[in-house]
């Protein structure tokens, strides 16, 4: 292959090989994340969140999340090239916050799953 910048040509023919530069997380897990926040500390959560925002690292997408009515309770889904950066995320919010983290597959891909 010879570089042309970002695309590249075969020694072989003239077309280009398309660029996949963009491409660097083909394969996505998605996790649930429980979030329970330590003892008198849901404001504290509150506070760092307006302050800081959600601190997600680049390769991870927020996907939704809901709140027990006592507030002390996250359900979060994240989705992330794999663990390393659901952990990279949660050493953000670790002091205020006890974490359990569920790899998930969607009902569909569970069926597949049965179905074998």
């Amino acid at each position: 292959m010879i570089a042309q910048g970002n695309r590249r040509k075969s020694k072989t023919n003239n077309h280009p090989a398309p660029d996949l530069s963009g491409l660097t997380n083909l394969c996505v897990m998605t996790y649930m994340i429980v979030e329970k926040y330590r003892s008198g500390k849901s404001k504290d959560v509150y506070h760092r969140f307006a302050e800081r925002g959600r601190m997600l690292p680049d390769d991870v997408t927020y996907i939704n999340s809901w709140i027990s009515e006592d507030l002390t309770t996250c359900y979060q889904v994240l989705e992330a090239p794999g663990i390393e950066k659901i952990d990279e995320w949660i050493s953000n919010w670790n002091d205020l916050v006890d974490f359990e983290v569920i790899p998930v597959i969607s009902s569909a891909q569970a069926k597949k799953k049965i179905a074998g």
